[in-house]
């Protein structure tokens, strides 16, 4: 027996030998003939019917990928989007946080001038001591109320460049990737389709 490609078929000859030096013959042994014929007949089915399940699961494996690929995709998408409702949500509370913490240093600077005028008036002595440490508190208040409206500020200031870089370059460039993974998976569906048909097709020989 044996095996030669020839373009994209592959021919498989064998010779049946039922004696020394006889072999079978479509003249001589007719029946036999026929019987080994559709002995190789079958067997060539069952390697062409393997064959072509092989290819059609690794083509389903492909489309699972990408069908995987394009899940993840929209799942990311997903993300930036609640990153960008998360976002605006925080910026709103830290702004009301801003407006008490303004209002807090609005009071505090006017209290501060208010006690300064009155210890510039003054004498030595212990009330005076005491207005000179009440004023240091207030100036710690407010140095500390500065920072944490510094440090409020700052924290909008990132969550609105995450916003943007999201809004900007993350989600245009997902749903262009989702796009292209999409052309991809309508094209692979049509291959999976191709081998399909072709698997039944041999089934049906």
């Amino acid at each position: 027996s044996h095996i030669k490609d020839k373009d994209s078929v592959t021919i498989l000859a064998a010779a049946f030998e039922l004696k020394k030096d006889e072999y079978i013959s479509s003249e001589t042994q007719s029946e036999k003939f026929v019987m080994a014929k559709d002995y190789l007949f079958l067997f060539a089915s069952d390697l062409y019917l393997k064959l072509a399940k092989d290819e059609l699961r690794d083509e389903e494996k492909k489309l699972n990928k990408l069908e995987r690929d394009l899940s993840s995709l929209e799942n990311d998408k997903n993300r930036f989007e609640k990153t960008i409702q998360s976002n605006n949500t925080s910026i709103n509370a830290i702004n009301d946080e801003l407006v008490v913490l303004r209002t807090n240093l609005s009071s505090l600077n006017d209290e501060l001038l208010i006690q300064t005028n009155q210890l510039n008036t003054m004498e030595e002595g212990v009330a005076r001591e005491e207005k000179t440490k009440y004023i240091e508190d207030l100036e710690k208040r407010i140095k500390k109320t500065n920072k944490e409206i510094e440090s409020n500020e700052k924290k909008i200031v990132d969550l609105r460049s995450e916003i943007e870089k999201a809004q900007v370059d993350h989600i245009p460039e997902n749903l262009t990737e989702q796009q292209r993974v999409k052309t991809s998976i309508n094209q692979q569906k049509e291959v999976v389709r191709g081998h399909t048909e072709k698997l039944n097709a041999i089934k049906e020989y």
